[in-house]
């Protein structure tokens, strides 16, 4: 975004399609925004900037420290 290269994100459309293809219960693409902003409330993902809700388009988000696979390898090696 803006000629910046940031690691570890996803984009909305992306993670909308996600949803789809692996929740049976999920069927429109509003039922998946509503529910990946079910998971941005539970901070399991963000905005990259906080500036947005989870949406359906170009908008970066990425898994917060807590649940990104990188963050807990680091924290623990084993």
């Amino acid at each position: 975004w803006h000629w910046r290269m940031y690691k570890a994100t996803f984009i909305g459309s992306e993670a909308v399609d996600w949803i789809l293809k692996f929740f049976e219960d999920v069927s429109t693409r509003d039922e998946a925004v509503d529910f990946g902003n079910s998971l941005l409330d539970q901070g399991v993902w963000e905005h990259i900037f906080g500036t947005h809700r989870f949406l359906d388009g170009y908008y970066y988000y990425r898994f917060s420290p807590s649940y990104d696979i990188g963050t807990l390898r680091q924290s623990n090696p084993n």
